[in-house]
């Protein structure tokens, strides 16, 4: 279980660095996308993210359900 958590985090990593040039909105649109996909894939039910960017949060954001089944 845990190298599915661990290949997401280095995942969502490399892309938050490598869309860094781009509009912030855009993305964090490109993220939800990203980590719902990875999900989904890895059968993951829910999870909470936050990007922090010189010392302040910048987005914070849950996923998934509530409930399993």
């Amino acid at each position: 279980m845990k190298k599915p958590v661990i290949a997401l985090v280095v995942g969502v990593l490399v892309f938050v660095v490598s869309t860094s040039a781009q509009g912030f909105q855009s993305t964090a649109e490109k993220l939800d996308k990203f980590i719902e996909a990875s999900m989904k894939d890895w059968k993951i039910p829910g999870l909470s993210i936050a990007v922090v960017a010189e010392g302040k949060v910048v987005m914070a954001k849950g996923y998934g359900v509530r409930t399993l089944g």
